[in-house]
């Protein structure tokens, strides 16, 4: 979601940005979109699927950021 904070993005770029797989990308984003923190939409441009973060996905990045920088963030 970190990574989606700035803007919608293919998820050829997601996966190359986080080195993962396209595959591991794709089984990623379809756990996020269940629990509706990101939605898919084509890209007019080209038709690839552009991922960006739902309200209820930024709200908890924000939290995320938040908790990360107050100090409160797990420490293991």
């Amino acid at each position: 979601m970190h990574t989606l904070r700035d803007g919608p993005l293919a998820q050829r770029t997601l996966a190359q940005r986080c080195q993962v797989t396209d595959q591991t990308m794709s089984r990623t984003l379809d756990r996020l979109a269940k629990a509706g923190y990101v939605t898919r939409t084509a890209d007019p441009a080209d038709g690839r699927h552009l991922t960006r973060l739902t309200p209820r996905g930024q709200a908890v990045h924000e939290h995320s950021a938040r908790t990360r920088h107050s100090g409160r963030g797990c420490r293991t």
